[in-house]
């Protein structure tokens, strides 16, 4: 989800080159990787936390988490949840998507029946 919404965004073609305009074509747009090329564990908090953060350091105007997560329960006191506060509170627009965890599609949810 994460690239399908930067191509959405970002997409700079022109009628020789594909003809696909995205919403914003000049973006600049900054990648944070913060999962394991060798693991699925998922992403620990602190990556999370740590591209949050340089993201707001290099002056972001919007961060997109696109996780694969379950949406969860408001928790003040959780840290990730901390650093997107703290980057709201910078004017930096925080969009996280919610409930794309990779079993809640028909095909991948067969294996936890």
């Amino acid at each position: 989800p994460g690239m399908h919404v930067t191509g959405t965004i970002g997409a700079n073609g022109t009628d020789e080159i594909d003809g696909v305009k995205g919403i914003a074509p000049d973006v600049q747009i900054l990648a944070e990787k913060v999962f394991s090329d060798v693991s699925w564990d998922g992403a620990y908090a602190d990556d999370i936390i740590a591209a949050i953060n340089h993201a707001v350091e290099m002056d972001a105007d919007v961060i997109n988490l696109s996780l694969g997560t379950d949406g969860a329960f408001v928790d003040e006191e959780d840290p990730i949840q901390k650093a997107v506060r703290t980057a709201t509170e910078q004017g930096v627009l925080v969009v996280a998507a919610g409930g794309n965890a990779f079993y809640s599609t028909k095909s991948g949810s067969a294996q936890y029946n």
